[in-house]
């Protein structure tokens, strides 16, 4: 049987479930992924912050640096080497979110990544050849979106 209507069944007068509604399931996907992936970021940039130097701050305050100051002109340039491990990171994550999708939706309702097509043309239509060079170029687009804030952080240098 199914589970009782929710409150957003409740509101709109119909069975609402998020993960088969195609406008929903997307943005449902993509917030799971985001909440695994918070507490790692939140982790990497406290140990950044914390990680720097106290005589910095104190003479960032000394010359009458406030807060917003302090974070804008000292603290940010100090993390962008981990703003694009992080950048990088999540667009290669976005790559991967197969292990997300199929769980929450089955691969249906219009929430098929690259990934799930590959997996899908190599082993449910047997043809490996296709498979391999959508991986490829997969990999390929990977590496050029990937390119983008790296040369962002070359240029800001």
């Amino acid at each position: 049987s199914s589970p009782p209507a929710g409150a957003m069944s409740q509101v709109i007068g119909r069975r609402f479930d998020i993960a088969s509604e195609p406008v929903a399931a997307m943005p449902f996907a993509a917030s799971v992924v985001i909440w695994q992936t918070t507490g790692f970021v939140a982790i990497l940039y406290t140990a950044a912050l914390r990680g720097m130097s106290p005589e910095l701050r104190a003479a960032a305050a000394l010359d009458g640096a406030g807060a917003w100051r302090m974070l804008v002109s000292i603290e940010l340039p100090l993390l962008r080497r981990l703003t694009l491990f992080v950048s990088v990171a999540g667009i290669a994550g976005v790559f991967a979110v197969y292990d997300v999708l199929v769980p929450l939706t089955g691969g249906g309702t219009g929430t098929t990544p690259v990934s799930m097509l590959i997996v899908q043309t190599a082993w449910q239509e047997f043809d490996i050849g296709s498979a391999a060079a959508m991986s490829v170029l997969a990999t390929i687009v990977m590496a050029a979106v990937m390119l983008v804030p790296t040369m962002v952080l070359r240029r800001s240098r």
